[in-house]
């Protein structure tokens, strides 16, 4: 795990940027506020520009707060399990579908989540009396979106997370989102709701990616290519290269049948020249 840390870091890949912008926003938010005794005043900046309400009149006034809210922790050990478990299920679902789905899985999760919990808020009256106060912040529901979207793909493949040794994905998945179900009535039931929509975002995401609809795309960026764009030069007499229509759809066609093997059997399953395929497939 520490390896794919350090070669994720050298080549700049998107679940280093995302976990390494949440820490230096927590440091930006936490840490100054505090050594210059103004911590009070920023927690309330963050409160109302930042964090997403349940109110819709208020998400009306600060419509990037469906995106924001992900990037702020409540503390140290919010910040701490959120990073260590995306890093975790993120570099294993990277490892199925490459690097290129983790900022929209994690985005399009983190908005799934937010409107669940608005949902909740204002459509049920066990939370009328929090409709106008209540608020949303924290990565968990962009890391629920990837365990189950690595869940989905590999439900029986074993691993080993935290307390748990050779346990299979589906469970430490089902745990998760039964814990879930299971605090919607406590004091943090409207985190315990965004997890739950993250969740099934996660799970619609790979099923729609299988049946070839990836609707992640409006999000998905390069980082690498965008890292060492200055690297590359273009020469006018340069004869240009571009895969013909029927190749993308061979590839399409091989990458289902990959991703329906993983499903079935899980990413051990697959033989060296398939996972050949799905990593030079996911540099595209």
């Amino acid at each position: 795990m520490l390896n794919d840390l350090k070669n994720d870091i050298r080549s700049g890949g998107a679940l280093t940027m995302l976990i390494a912008s949440m820490v230096l926003i927590y440091l930006a938010v936490n840490v100054l506020p505090f050594l210059f005794n103004v911590q009070n005043v920023v927690d309330g900046f963050i409160h109302n520009y930042f964090a997403f309400p349940s109110s819709f009149h208020r998400f009306v006034l600060h419509p990037w707060t469906i995106i924001s809210y992900a990037f702020f922790h409540a503390g140290i050990f919010h910040l701490a399990f959120n990073l260590i478990a995306f890093y975790f299920f993120g570099d294993l679902l990277q490892s199925f579908i490459g690097r290129k789905h983790i900022v929209p899985l994690f985005i399009i999760g983190s908005i799934a989540g937010a409107t669940l919990f608005m949902l909740f808020y204002n459509i049920f009256p066990f939370f009328k009396n929090d409709v106008l106060s209540a608020d949303l912040i924290g990565a968990s529901a962009g890391v629920m979106a990837v365990l189950l979207a690595a869940t989905t793909l590999s439900p029986d493949m074993h691993i080993g997370f935290l307390i748990w040794r050779e346990l299979k994905l589906k469970y430490v998945a089902a745990i998760f989102i039964l814990i879930d179900l299971c605090s919607i009535t406590l004091s943090n039931g409207g985190g315990h709701i965004a997890h739950l929509g993250g969740a099934l975002l996660g799970y619609f995401y790979i099923k729609q990616l299988q049946n070839g609809n990836d609707f992640g795309k409006l999000f998905q960026f390069n980082f690498t290519k965008w890292k060492n764009r200055k690297r590359f030069q273009v020469h006018r007499n340069q004869p240009k290269t571009s895969i013909s229509t029927k190749e993308k759809k061979s590839d399409e066609q091989t990458l289902n049948k990959i991703l329906e093997k993983i499903s079935a059997s899980g990413y051990e399953s697959l033989s060296k020249t398939e996972k050949e395929f799905l990593k030079s497939y996911n540099e595209q």
